[in-house]
């Protein structure tokens, strides 16, 4: 796995991706990043598609790590792993700009060093149910939220 919007990643491979999706309509593109500073220098240079198939995602791990949003591009969150609390300052404002959230705790051979309470994302949760927009949890996020996971998506199928 790598990411497509890492700083070293050239345009050009970038605009060959997005020119393959185009090519192939009838799909929902999501793309996700550690790095989403890349999705405005590509929105500046006029390279990134602005379609509502076409979905930016930003990996978040806290209520202070930037996300791209904006523009009229449809634009997600996937705060995982979370590792702090996301009730904090700023954590009810990604709600304000983001269109979608996607909620996991920490798996893999990192599992249980971070381990999120349900009261570290109920304040996100509430402010993304409040503004009418969807939420999924990862079944990782079972032991934190309970059985009764949210599962939306921003689309109807």
């Amino acid at each position: 796995m790598a990411d497509l919007f890492g700083p070293w990643v050239p345009d050009s491979w970038i605009e060959r991706v997005f020119r393959s999706c185009l090519d192939a309509p009838g799909h929902r593109y999501l793309f996700l990043t550690k790095n989403p500073i890349r999705y405005a220098e590509l929105a500046e240079a006029g390279i990134l598609p602005r379609r509502d198939d076409f979905w930016y995602g930003s990996t978040v791990t806290g209520p202070e790590v930037p996300a791209f949003y904006g523009g009229g591009y449809k634009t997600f969150v996937s705060i995982e792993p979370i590792l702090e609390p996301f009730d904090g300052p700023g954590a009810g404002g990604i709600a304000d700009t983001t269109d979608w959230a996607i909620f996991g705790a920490e798996t893999g051979n990192r599992m249980d060093k971070v381990v999120p309470e349900r009261s570290w994302i109920e304040g996100a949760v509430k402010a993304f149910q409040d503004k009418g927009k969807p939420v999924f949890m990862k079944d990782s996020m079972k032991p934190v939220w309970g059985k009764e996971l949210l599962t939306e998506f921003p689309w109807e199928d």
